[in-house]
């Protein structure tokens, strides 16, 4: 799963939507997709990565460098909670 996270973020160019239930840190907490992730924000002037998050509480609890690294580039990546009933 990791891998094709990878490809298919590498794959972006400007947007990328993410809907996650709790951001896996197996996934986004790994340091090959966070070095994708920036180098697509700080590579193109209009680049935009959206997260919604149906449970953030794990990952805001345990700490994700994907949520550390969306604080510092806030113009780049958004997070959104989001209801699983919808």
């Amino acid at each position: 799963m990791r891998n094709a996270v990878n490809d298919i973020t590498k794959e972006a160019s400007r947007k990328l939507s993410i809907f996650t239930h709790d951001l896996d840190p197996g996934i986004y907490d790994d340091p090959d997709f966070l070095e994708i992730v920036k180098h697509m924000v700080l590579s193109q002037a209009y680049a935009r990565i959206r997260v919604f998050i149906a449970d953030p509480a794990r990952a805001i609890k345990n700490g994700n460098s994907f949520v550390q690294l969306g604080r510092r580039l806030n113009t780049y990546i958004e997070f959104r909670h989001v209801r699983e009933d919808f």
